[in-house]
């Protein structure tokens, strides 16, 4: 019962925001989408909201896996970041947003087309959900600032210290070394 429900749900859903693509239906669209991946109502979506040439590059097994694995080691769900919704073209949506887990962040990327049907969706890299301890601070810096070859990074330090501190600079690059 509670699957024909939901299969209504979604349906009335699509078809009520079909017609007019405008970003704010797409919203409800992705946050429905989301919320029904996380509550484990993998088929739904798949069946309703992917395209068919979705489920042809992502088999349902495939989607239900990645999903999995990811979940089984990101810890309690807490929620979803904010929801932003972009045009691309004149037929493509991209929503993007991040799930907090108590273990993990990681955004998703979803692109939709003007039927709010889903053609793409994408899981970022997950980033280590914590607190950073009241007794240290963090700033960004830029080492090589005004160069051509300018890089980003974190400074992290105690926020209190009388001496001199070792220190040490991670790099980490995008190719192979």
């Amino acid at each position: 019962m509670l699957i024909v429900i939901s299969l209504m749900f979604l349906s009335l859903l699509v078809l009520g925001c079909s017609t007019g693509s405008e970003e704010s239906n797409l919203e409800e669209v992705s946050g429905d989408v989301i919320e029904r991946i996380v509550q484990g109502d993998y088929e739904i979506v798949y069946q309703q909201i992917f395209t068919e040439d979705l489920k042809d590059s992502l088999p349902f097994n495939d989607f239900k896996q990645m999903w999995q694995v990811r979940v089984d080691s990101s810890g309690e769900y807490i929620g979803m970041g904010s929801l932003e919704v972009s045009q691309r073209g004149e037929t493509y949506y991209v929503a993007k947003t991040e799930l907090e887990y108590t273990n993990l962040i990681f955004p998703v990327r979803m692109i939709f087309n003007g039927d709010n049907q889903l053609v793409s969706i994408h899981l970022g890299e997950a980033l280590v959900n914590y607190n950073i301890p009241e007794t240290v601070i963090e700033e960004e810096v830029v080492v090589g600032k005004g160069t051509a070859y300018e890089l980003g990074g974190t400074l992290t330090l105690p926020k209190q210290f009388e001496e001199p501190l070792p220190a040490v600079v991670l790099v980490h690059g995008s190719v192979t070394s």
